[in-house]
């Protein structure tokens, strides 16, 4: 037992109040204390030695010892709590928290009060210098991957995006590619042979140039190491500096989509000889000076080629209050507003993120749902309208698709008891595999009941990333919960979905779905016109839908609410802020 335990023991036991003395023996407080007076001798010394309370030992047989406290019980506990939350223990400190809140007056209040105070906007002092800094709640794994090529979830793509680079860029007001590292290329008439020339000046994190080298290294690696994101370069034929400004790509087939492939932050540039064992090192507009599972901290780069950002620090902190393995930032709220209304001080805004949750059903298992009456009937017996009302929270609207204008579910004719009974189901256990989130859990307990209803056994297995991605996961899952994340460049993320090998979609799809994409793709890859290129990924999504190996379910809204103070407060098709652009005015009552 701590000695902060002895004397909450003590002072609930004895004490009124702090600063009284009060007459006591030794005898007594080893009773309070459920210990020997020698114990207590001990305990009443390390007490005396941390200045909570003052001993005047009785002297001669009869006379009583007098105590005097000197502390409040709230104050140490919240104090140690504190100490436990700045060195990144918050486990700690809310364990605590709960040991002692019945004992100790309003203790829990007083924390959550004061914790809720760290995050928002702040202006702190580092080295006599004024720091802007911003503070955020989430909630998922910090220690998931955060090297490029092995970016999968939105957490880490998002802070990949603010450490590095790619070589051009997509606009998403003009819908063009832009230039970025690269101010220029150029590309034969067949489009197998391209230049790329890279800017002059631009440094690494570490203070490192970019040069053509690091251009290599960093889209080789694509071809030579073990990643879900092979089919990006996949006819690469060669790579080479030609000087250090100047890389040449060459391609087996022509590949016009290039550009588009380019702006995918997995093919970040890195230096040349990145090992992902270090801390993340390149070129974006914050470098990362702190990773651990329970912060990451980003510094703004001050010779950003780009324009350095307003923000000096950026800290994400995992509070660990339900973990979100797909890490969705919903309603990202700074400081204290608890009103979703906008006033003169506070305001709000809203993006209806192009973000798909859905149901993949393994086709490729042996089992009940190698039967697309089966998988018909659980399309019918899943009304999406009614999740998305029963449900409510950020669930905003029917998904029917991945892509934009996607078509509708053509939903047969017949009954669910019909197709039931020509699927041969037998009240097989169908297992569901998703991630721990709250809400997560309550899709899954939904979809339990609306199939229960109709006979349909679902067993929901709740799991870690990291375990859901395992491929004998995927392979034992007759049904996978998930989103997809799908920005503004639709058709490249769509590719992702459907083509990367940790993709749920893909490792549930039956071979000769596998080989009929193929054949699309090629077609695909060699087309100039975005009109084909979308006509044919819409061809393979209705495939999908038809066979019904996936049942769309819903997009989500995503919020952010501020201050007035706070300018430039926008969030992406992905709900996530965008931390570049975000300035706030000091003259506005800012947290200091």
């Amino acid at each position: 037992m701590n000695i902060l335990t002895h004397y909450i023991q003590l002072f609930n036991g004895i004490a009124p109040s702090i600063n009284k003395k009060i007459e006591i023996s030794i005898k007594e407080i080893s009773q309070l204390l459920y210990c020997t007076d020698r114990n207590s001798n001990l305990v009443i010394a390390k007490l005396v030695e941390q200045g909570w309370i003052d001993w005047l030992p009785g002297r001669g047989r009869g006379n009583r010892s007098r105590i005097v406290f000197r502390k409040n019980p709230t104050n140490l506990v919240i104090q140690r709590c504190k100490e436990f939350v700045k060195a990144g223990e918050i486990k700690e400190a809310r364990k605590m928290i709960s040991e002692h809140e019945g004992d100790v007056d309003s203790l829990r209040k007083q924390f959550d009060q004061w914790f809720e105070s760290l995050f928002g906007f702040h202006v702190e002092s580092v080295e006599e210098e004024k720091v802007d800094l911003l503070r955020l709640k989430v909630q998922f794994n910090l220690l998931a991957s955060l090297d490029p090529l092995h970016a999968h979830l939105r957490s880490e793509c998002h802070i990949v995006k603010q450490v590095c680079d790619t070589l051009v860029r997509y606009n998403k007001q003009t819908r063009e590619i832009e230039p970025h590292l690269a101010f220029y290329w150029e590309h034969d008439q067949e489009c197998k042979n391209w230049s790329f020339f890279l800017r002059k000046g631009i440094r690494f994190h570490n203070g490192e140039t970019l040069t053509a080298h690091d251009v290599v290294y960093s889209l080789i690696r694509v071809k030579r190491t073990d990643n879900a994101y092979k089919w990006m370069m996949k006819t690469m034929s060669s790579i080479k500096a030609i000087n250090e400004g100047e890389v040449a790509i060459s391609f087996s087939k022509p590949y016009p989509f290039l550009l588009q492939i380019l702006c995918d932050e997995r093919l970040s540039i890195v230096p040349d000889g990145f090992d992902i064992e270090t801390l993340l090192i390149g070129t974006g507009p914050f470098y990362l000076s702190q990773l651990n599972e329970f912060v990451i901290q980003l510094n703004a780069h001050s010779h950003y080629f780009k324009g350095r950002p307003y923000l000096d620090v950026v800290e994400l902190w995992n509070v660990e209050e339900g973990r979100q393995d797909d890490d969705k930032p919903h309603d990202v709220r700074f400081g204290l507003l608890q009103k979703e209304e906008e006033t003169s001080d506070r305001k709000q805004s809203r993006v209806l993120e192009w973000n798909v949750q859905y149901l993949t059903l393994n086709c490729k298992k042996t089992g009940p749902l190698q039967s697309i009456k089966l998988r018909q009937a659980l399309t019918i017996m899943l009304d999406r309208q009614k999740l998305i009302s029963e449900l409510g929270g950020p669930r905003e609207e029917i998904a029917h698709g991945f892509l934009r204008d996607s078509l509708k579910f053509e939903i047969v004719s017949q009954s669910v008891q019909q197709l039931l009974a020509e699927s041969g189901y037998n009240g097989e256990v169908l297992h569901l595999y998703t991630f721990t989130d709250e809400d997560h859990q309550e899709d899954v307990t939904w979809i339990q009941q609306q199939c229960g209803k109709y006979g349909v056994h679902i067993e929901s297995h709740y799991v870690e990333a990291t375990e859901l991605l395992q491929a004998e996961t995927l392979e034992k899952a007759d049904i996978l919960h998930d989103s997809a994340s799908l920005d503004e460049e639709i058709e490249r993320n769509f590719l992702h979905i459907i083509l990367a090998r940790n993709s749920f979609i893909f490792c549930h799809m039956r071979e000769e779905m596998k080989l009929y994409m193929e054949k699309s793709l090629d077609h695909l890859f060699e087309a100039d016109s975005e009109e084909v290129r979308l006509t044919i990924l819409k061809e393979i999504e209705k495939k999908l839908l038809d066979v019904c190996q996936v049942i769309p379910l819903y997009r989500n809204q995503a919020r952010v609410h501020s201050d007035s103070m706070v300018q430039e407060a926008t969030l992406n098709a992905q709900g996530w802020l965008d931390f570049y652009h975000i300035w706030f005015r000091r003259d506005r009552g800012v947290k200091s």
